[in-house]
């Protein structure tokens, strides 16, 4: 039987940057003619973690858990500031026929969903798929109308090794006190 998904909740004294990559597919359709198109419906995030203040049992705890998953064991972040979205975010707009509409993340936490349309509260919410992120609609969105939310959610993640090489300490402290930090990369299932 294998080990539940683990969860990484990281202290607030990280400097955290998030990176959106958007990748693409590229086609070639001829005489040298090449379409290019998203892979995803929605970006995938990489996160880039500093340990600024170099705290020496915060990145033991980071490094025990780094050895446990190293570049292949998925596991969910919390996403600290970037897990919570209060403020409305913008995540597309009705055109009179659609009832599905993505968020812009996935893996949303129960019960933190907000919808709104044209700014004002949805009633009756939607329902939703919390590890997609799908929303759906009770009746089609009216053409032009805005679309935002507020929620919460997490990111399954793993540690983005740049070689082969396993991590050892002294390689993954300098990464983690340096400017170029440790990265999470987003699973896309």
């Amino acid at each position: 039987m294998a080990a539940p998904i683990q969860t990484l909740t990281l202290d607030t004294h990280y400097s955290i940057w998030r990176h959106m990559v958007a990748p693409r597919l590229a086609t070639g359709i001829g005489a040298g003619a090449t379409q290019v198109r998203r892979m995803y419906q929605r970006p995938v995030y990489r996160f880039t973690i500093k340990d600024s203040h170099a705290v020496k049992s915060a990145a033991e705890a980071l490094y025990g858990f780094a050895q446990y998953h190293q570049g292949d064991i998925a596991f969910y972040w919390s996403g600290n500031a970037w897990g919570t979205i209060a403020n409305k975010i913008l995540f597309g707009f009705g055109d009179g026929t659609r009832t599905q509409f993505f968020l812009n993340n996935r893996h949303i936490t129960t019960g933190t969903l907000q919808a709104y349309t044209d700014g004002v509260l949805a009633n009756p919410q939607p329902t939703i798929d919390l590890p997609s992120g799908l929303l759906t609609f009770s009746t089609a969105v009216a053409d032009q109308v805005k679309l935002e939310a507020t929620y919460n959610c997490r990111y399954k993640v793993v540690f983005e090794l740049d070689s082969e090489t396993l991590m050892h300490e002294e390689m993954f402290y300098a990464q983690l006190y340096k400017y170029e930090g440790i990265t999470l990369r987003e699973v896309v299932p």
